[in-house]
């Protein structure tokens, strides 16, 4: 545990300049996404391997460009990449602005989000020549990430609600098509805390051992997300679907890992928020 504590930290820092004619940064992008981003990584997806890498390093650098990708006509949605040498990972987000006529729906996020994290490729030696660079001093992270580092954000009023029936349906459903007794009483589940950089939740049902995610291309406290059901909810079965690696069930998305299982546990029921829910009748 000792060797995760410098990443714990690595949460809000100013940046260090860039190179000389290094590219600017994307629009959009700037100081407080990236810190948040870093955090969110850190919650969702950093192991111990990872905090090892940069013990003793003076700085974090970030390597950031925008993507081109070819959309559908009206799509004005933006595309980037992030990557940190430092631990060998990059990430794609996404600022999405398009609309789905058929709904007559905007979709459209105030800042990118989060899609996928990866690894990099022969553990990014060399930035792009298009990527911006920019650094987050380790010194600042310490100080800064030691006040911040409590900080959650839940949802509250309507938002709360909606995410609390959505739940609910969707463990009564999975009871339902598999023939299951659905557990009697009230449910008690447990709300991770919402992050501001990805457009998706995750739900802990401590009775059935399920784990829910529940996503969206727009933000989740958008109303329209629930007026038109714009969500994807995916159930796990803890028991069921956790392997030691992925490669165990190649090209299958139905399964966890022990360590992202643990990791999602964690926000979930030490970090989130307990929740009771009344079964549909």
């Amino acid at each position: 545990m000792k060797h995760l504590l410098p990443i714990l930290l690595l949460l809000l820092s100013p940046l260090q300049a860039q190179p000389p004619n290094a590219p600017d940064l994307p629009e959009g992008v700037d100081e407080e996404f990236l810190v948040q981003c870093l955090r969110h990584l850190y919650r969702w997806v950093l192991d111990e391997n990872d905090a090892e890498n940069i013990i003793g390093e003076e700085a974090f650098p970030f390597w950031v460009r925008e993507l081109k990708p070819e959309l559908d006509p009206g799509d004005k949605s933006r595309m980037i990449e992030v990557m940190m040498p430092a631990i060998g990972i990059s990430f794609t987000a996404r600022k999405a602005d398009y609309e789905v006529a058929e709904l007559k729906l905007k979709v459209k996020n105030e800042q990118f989000r989060i899609r996928n994290v990866q690894r990099l490729e022969g553990g990014g030696k060399e930035a792009p020549a298009d990527a911006a660079v920019v650094s987050l001093s380790f010194t600042d992270m310490i100080t800064r990430g030691i006040r911040q580092r409590e900080q959650d954000q839940f949802p509250e009023g309507a938002f709360l609600e909606k995410l609390r029936a959505a739940s609910r349906n969707a463990f009564f459903e999975h009871a339902k098509e598999h023939n299951l007794t659905f557990p009697p009483g009230d449910q008690q589940v447990f709300l991770a805390p919402l992050s501001p950089v990805a457009n998706e939740t995750w739900v802990f049902w401590e009775t059935g051992g399920m784990l829910i995610r529940i996503s969206s291309d727009m933000d989740l406290q958008d109303p329209n997300v629930w007026k038109q059901e714009e969500l994807a909810v995916d159930l796990f079965d803890i028991k069921a679907q956790t392997v030691v690696s992925l490669k165990e069930v190649p090209g299958s998305n139905a399964f966890m890992t022990r360590d992202q299982v643990g990791r999602y546990l964690f926000n979930c029921v030490i970090l989130g928020k307990r929740l009771m829910l009344t079964p549909p009748e």
